[in-house]
């Protein structure tokens, strides 16, 4: 039997089609890197214009193509700018990133980064959207109050490893049969990480809480294809079932008093419509639900705005996350 190619499904027929919002793309030098930019904007919308969203994708090194869908966003007026961060997607990727640029290894070069691209598009105000990694920037970002900055939109937050990692366990490892959990501790125990069933696990959970969307989207391929691992293990550790690298003591809990904007913090969840009822499954995915509401509960003792919204896949699903106050829709 011949082996199966898997099928990847163009972004328009999840989204819709989106021929009239155009992009234009941009190079931004850093440290002697080349960071490419991506500035979208609509040809339909003929309102008043809205602070843009600058966003950051995941990984770290994991590309921006699986967030393109925030795109949508310059419908409403909001242009978007995505960006590919040092060593990754379109940006200069590094053969020995250790000896070479070993800067993409730390926290600070990432929020250089953000100021060149926020610089060189010259933005007076803007929206900041993160997702997994990239709300740890985000994070870091808000509590040094730049000049500009309205509002935070964090998607699968966190802002503690060890609440990382208890979330990993509860909401996610934790519904694994009792077998695949013992196996996993032991590999991790054991530092076992080339463990022949450690792909298969991850391959499991990826489906189950990463992206359930089948078939795949092409643009989910793109980041797998054009990441760096090098980086992206160095800085979250070798596998997600464990601490490493920076994650392993970064926390931003005692800072977040600091952020002064409004944010959001996007929940994935999936509904069901069970005997005419809709329930709402929640399944922390990339959102590490007990960091995200340590989140909430830092900047609501500091009296700061909040709202906590429950969502699908932000990505991929036809769910919309709706925020008057912030004047921020993300319509997928």
């Amino acid at each position: 039997m011949a082996s199966q190619v898997e099928y990847a499904v163009p972004l328009d027929d999840i989204i819709g089609d989106t021929s009239h919002i155009h992009f234009t793309k941009h190079e931004v030098q850093v440290r002697g890197l080349s960071i490419a930019t991506f500035l979208y904007t609509s040809s339909t919308y003929k309102g008043i214009k809205k602070p843009p969203v600058v966003a950051l994708h995941g990984g770290p090194a994991f590309t921006h193509n699986y967030i393109v869908p925030l795109k949508l966003l310059a419908d409403h007026g909001h242009d978007v700018i995505f960006y590919d961060q040092g060593g990754c997607g379109e940006s200069t990727h590094v053969d020995n990133v250790h000896e070479k640029a070993p800067w993409l290894l730390t926290m600070e070069y990432y929020l250089e980064e953000l100021q060149a691209v926020i610089s060189h598009h010259q933005l007076t105000e803007y929206y900041l959207y993160g997702s997994s990694w990239g709300t740890m920037v985000a994070q870091e970002w808000a509590v040094t109050r730049p000049r500009g900055l309205y509002g935070l939109l964090l998607d699968g937050a966190l802002c503690d490893p060890h609440l990382y990692i208890q979330t990993q366990w509860r909401d996610r490892l934790g519904t694994l049969p009792e077998f695949s959990q013992r196996m996993l501790k032991d590999i991790i125990a054991r530092k076992d990480f080339s463990h022949p069933a450690l792909p298969l696990l991850d391959d499991a959970l990826g489906k189950m809480f990463s992206l359930r969307t089948v078939p795949r989207p092409d643009v989910w391929q793109k980041c797998f294809d054009q990441m760096d691992k090098t980086i992206y293990v160095e800085m979250q550790g070798v596998c997600e079932f464990t601490i490493g690298g920076l994650l392993e003591t970064w926390s931003v809990i005692e800072r977040l008093h600091l952020v002064q904007v409004p944010t959001i913090m996007a929940k994935w969840c999936h509904l069901s419509l069970v005997n005419g009822t809709v329930e709402i499954y929640e399944l922390s995915s990339r959102v590490h639900d007990r960091a995200a509401e340590e989140i909430f509960v830092q900047l609501r003792d500091q009296s700061r705005f909040i709202r906590s919204t429950l969502t699908s896949n932000i990505q991929f699903s036809g769910t919309t996350i709706l925020q008057p106050d912030m004047g921020i829709i993300v319509e997928n």
